[in-house]
């Protein structure tokens, strides 16, 4: 079954340039297919490992869990542990296979080496956190020959369970002309939507907002394939709204297929979870299927703007790893979205959620951590990242001279593990039509891995639209232009999502009541407090816009109990409707 850095015969295949990286389970059945990863990259000098872009490169082999002596604290799985690999191994203990072992205390290429010694042929590297990180070789990771990968804690638990009842075999590295019939699509080639929180008050219909439904199909196989197909389908809350193929077509040996589809331009955009899934098919049966298929999803809600994927419960970033700058010579780093749109004075930017993460071994303390988060007007002037205007080292003159609100975020001194956190701007402030705006998050600690989300590739997006979309701050002595225009990547997102309402400047006042709701966050029932007694109308929204209950409630003496014992945890809107038609709103947390 093994076949070894195999290099393929590929003279005339022009293509392969574009390489078919992947991190795969071919079996058993039950497991199989591709997995989120990250691998040690030789091009960034900490390592000598094999370079998964060279075509026919890669490793195909069974697995086996590292047993090197070292605790398998926090690591059990069913009835094995995950070990180390800290220590030194006995020769040819991992012969001929693919060693598996958990992120803790040593380097990651002092593992890797030690595994090497013991005759692997590579190295799955199982992270502590449901994430994958950029791993640094250290002082050992220049001596490492063979492929290293991470995957995070879930997709490891699964390999190692099924380990427990037999052989599992997976396929490390790049596959272009490996399976005679195979083609599909690269997550960064085809395009999204413009943003995965889309606010409903700037994307009333198709005109407000839309996006470009395109991007390319590859042969990487050995065989031409015919009548290939691409089809796009748009789904809300499960239900069909678009759904276009493309004309049939010839796809020859190492050739690309470029599609494009009507754009996505609804009549209207209810609030709720929309997914986009591109899907190709031709005459041939597919030898590897999975990347016939990619998906993306983003949600309409009135209140969220930015371009992570997001929880699905609480529908706030969600943080699929964690990154800070490399090097030493840094003293601070700030990540930060970009947001222009043509409506954007309909809203008001109250704060941003976003999350962070720590790494044990540089034993940080997070009571009492410091965080910044902050809005600026981008006030330079160019018209798009393709204008001789633009530049890193002179386009961001603007920024720090037009900061529009701030605040600190100390994270509370409590046993709460929690890193998904909310914190407010000093002020509220309104956006103007086609102006850019900065929505950033600094920590005061530079060790601090600020959260990142790296499900989805906006590549393609970029391409298209041409416009910024996750720049980033570094100040480093070492390094002379302090901003980079697409941060970690554009295969990389900072799990930074905006908080931002509909622009209430200039409704009139008479129609609005203030008051407030208490204990808020809550993990059980709550109280309204108001400036009015009788009757009064309350519906219960979520954030994906369905009204989970509605209700006549009585306010006497200005309050009103509210039972939300029956609601599961996340973030909901209080509508209260009075009988003299005046209304308010709140924002809730349900523990």
């Amino acid at each position: 079954m093994k076949k070894l850095l195999l290099s393929l015969t590929i003279v005339g295949f022009g293509f392969w340039a574009n390489s078919q990286v992947i991190c795969a389970v071919t079996s058993p059945s039950s497991i199989a297919g591709n997995y989120n990863f990250t691998w040690a990259d030789p091009a960034g000098g900490a390592w000598t490992t094999p370079d998964f872009l060279t075509p026919g490169t890669f490793v195909e082999d069974t697995l086996i869990m590292v047993n090197d002596g070292t605790p398998g604290t926090n690591a059990t799985f069913g009835n094995l542990l995950a070990e180390e690999g800290c220590n030194p191994s006995p020769a040819n203990a991992y012969a001929g296979k693919i060693a598996v072992l958990r992120r803790n205390t040593c380097e990651f290429g002092m593992k890797a080496y030690n595994a090497q010694q013991a005759g692997a042929v590579a190295v799955i590297i199982i992270n502590r956190d449901n994430t994958v990180i950029a791993m640094g070789g250290g002082a050992m990771g220049g001596q490492v020959t063979i492929p290293v990968v991470m995957l995070n804690t879930l997709d490891g638990a699964n390999l190692i369970a099924a380990m427990q009842n037999g052989p599992v075999v997976a396929f490390l590295g790049n596959k272009n002309g490996f399976y005679p019939n195979d083609f599909g699509m690269n997550n960064g080639e085809v395009t999204y939507s413009k943003l995965s929180a889309v606010n409903s008050v700037i994307a009333q219909n198709g005109t407000d907002y839309s996006f470009k439904v395109k991007g390319m199909v590859r042969n990487f196989g050995t065989n031409a394939q015919t009548n290939v197909v691409v089809n796009a389908k748009v789904t809300r809350n499960g239900a069909t709204i678009y759904n276009q193929s493309s004309t049939p077509a010839a796809l020859p040996i190492g050739d690309s297929l470029d599609f494009v589809l009507p754009d996505f331009a609804p009549t209207t955009y209810p609030a709720g979870r929309y997914k986009l899934t591109y899907t190709t098919t031709g005459t041939n049966t597919d030898d590897y299927p999975s990347d016939n298929s990619l998906s993306y999803e983003f949600y309409v809600s009135d209140s969220l703007l930015g371009y992570s994927k997001l929880d699905t419960l609480t529908f706030t970033p969600e943080a699929g790893n964690g990154s800070r700058p490399g090097g030493t010579t840094y003293t601070s780093y700030m990540q930060c979205i970009n947001y222009k749109d043509a409506n954007a004075s309909r809203l008001m930017a109250e704060g941003i959620y976003f999350n962070f993460a720590v790494n044990a071994s540089d034993s940080i303390t997070l009571s009492g951590q410091e965080f910044t988060v902050s809005a600026y007007e981008w006030a330079d002037v160019f018209t798009d990242l393709n204008d001789v205007a633009f530049s890193n080292a002179n386009s961001f003159n603007s920024v720090f001279n037009n900061q529009l609100a701030s605040n600190s975020y100390y994270y509370p001194n409590t046993t709460t593990t929690d890193t998904s956190v909310y914190a407010a701007f000093n002020t509220i402030f309104e956006l103007e039509d086609n102006k850019r705006y900065l929505f950033c998050v600094s920590p005061s600690e530079n060790k601090i891995f600020l959260g990142i989300s790296n499900a989805y590739n906006y590549s393609a997006n970029l391409n298209e639209y041409a416009e910024p979309i996750n720049p980033i701050n570094i100040v480093d002595a070492a390094v002379a232009n302090p901003w980079g225009v697409v941060g970690f990547g554009s295969d990389t997102q900072p799990s930074i999502v905006v908080r931002a309402e509909a622009n209430t400047v200039g409704i009139n006042e008479n129609a609005t009541i203030e008051g407030a709701v208490y204990p808020n966050p809550t993990n059980g029932d709550v109280t309204l407090s108001i400036n009015a007694e009788g009757k009064a109308t309350i519906s219960i929204v979520d954030l994906s816009g369905k009204t989970v209950s509605t209700s006549t409630i009585n306010i006497v003496n200005d309050k009103a109990p509210i039972a939300m014992n029956n609601l599961e945890s996340g973030i909901y809107l209080f509508n209260v409707t009075l009988a003299n038609g005046q209304a308010t709103q709140f924002k809730v947390v349900k523990k």
